[in-house]
C-alpha cells in the first residue's frame, strides 16, 4: 500500500512538472533553450575561426597553431561549465 501511494505521487508530481515544463525551483524550459542555443553559436563560431585557419595554413606549423589555438580557445571557453567543442 506504502507503495503505491509513494508511486502515486511520483506520477501526480511528473504530471504537474510536465504541464508547465518546469521542475519546481529550477529553469523553465524557454532558458534551458535559449542557453543551449547561445552555446551551439559559440561553438559555431569558434569552429568557422577554425575553418578559415586551417584554410590558408600553408605549412604544418601553421596547421600545428591553429590546432593549437583552438585547443586554447575551447579550453579557455570551458569556464561556464558546459563541455568543451568537439
Amino acid at each position: 500500500m506504502r507503495l503505491f501511494v509513494a508511486m502515486a505521487g511520483l506520477v501526480f508530481s511528473l504530471g504537474a512538472f510536465a504541464a508547465d515544463g518546469k521542475a519546481p525551483g529550477g529553469p523553465d524550459f524557454q532558458e534551458m533553450k535559449a542557453r543551449a542555443l547561445e552555446r551551439i553559436d559559440r561553438r559555431e563560431a569558434m569552429l568557422r575561426e577554425h575553418r578559415a585557419c586551417v584554410e590558408k595554413a600553408e605549412d604544418v606549423s601553421a596547421l600545428k597553431q591553429c590546432h593549437e589555438s583552438m585547443r586554447q580557445k575551447a579550453h579557455h571557453g570551458n569556464r561556464g561549465g558546459g563541455q568543451a567543442p568537439n
